[in-house]
């Protein structure tokens, strides 16, 4: 979804109330179909990403931009990245702005029980690697799945500091 300008401030403030504690967003008005949605929580979780989702005057949006505008009067100028990895976690101390690149680091790895920045060859080694520029950098070559993380964990502490994310995360 391309990040479009969000509604005013003063538009998001009159419909919507923001609790930094819970992370939850709440309409102050809002009328569809004839039904009164005031005081219910906004949005819908989107199980294909994880993100909440709402709609302002026909136009779909991100909730955790809106929090932003919300809270900073502005429209976010990067991406928001969730520190913990948790996209419906929208609360203000889990979010922060972060390019693209720092964005994407914050995830987790693949599946496969592998830890992130690691596979395995096929002779049976596992090899460590990272993506810190445009393509994959080679770390090295291991015995152990853990011997090959540990490398990547250095180096992506090094490339990307508190936007590594060197656990993996259960959905």
């Amino acid at each position: 979804m391309k990040n479009r300008p969000l509604p005013s401030q003063t538009l998001l403030a009159h419909r919507l109330a923001y609790n930094s504690m819970t992370g939850e967003l709440r309409w102050l008005a809002g009328f569809r179909r004839g039904k009164c949605f005031i005081g219910l929580q906004a949005g819908t979780l989107s199980a294909a990403d994880g993100y909440r989702r709402l709609k302002i005057d026909g136009r779909r949006m991100l909730v955790h931009r809106v929090i932003w505008k919300l809270v900073y009067g502005e429209d976010p100028a990067a991406d928001i990245d969730h520190i913990n990895g948790q996209r419906d976690d929208n609360r203000l101390v889990n979010l922060r702005l972060a390019n693209r690149r720092q964005n994407q680091q914050n995830r987790s790895g693949k599946k496969g029980g592998l830890p992130k920045g690691v596979y395995q060859h096929r002779n049976g080694r596992f090899v460590a690697q990272i993506k810190a520029v445009d393509f994959p950098q080679y770390l090295g070559t291991f015995d152990t799945a853990k011997e090959a993380h540990d490398a990547y964990a250095v180096a992506a502490l090094q490339n990307f500091g508190d936007y590594a994310c060197l656990i993996e995360r259960s959905k």
